[in-house]
């Protein structure tokens, strides 16, 4: 039913495992910062749009 209403309303779904051990903090954001570099170096010949859009965090 989530992945549905995510549809319905053009938002991203994510979906995350939660368990005993899980805080708050560990659902709000995860940000692997050495892979979106990489991505940022490959993108830098591209123009700006195209790499606005590759880099979107909603990706």
């Amino acid at each position: 039913m989530a992945r549905a209403a995510a549809v319905a309303c053009g938002r991203l779904f994510v979906s995350a495992v939660v368990h005993a051990r899980s805080e708050p903090q560990d659902l709000l954001w995860r940000f692997d910062a050495i892979a979106r570099l990489g991505e940022t170096q490959t993108l830098g010949a591209a123009r700006a749009t195209e790499v606005r859009r590759a880099l979107d965090p909603r990706r």
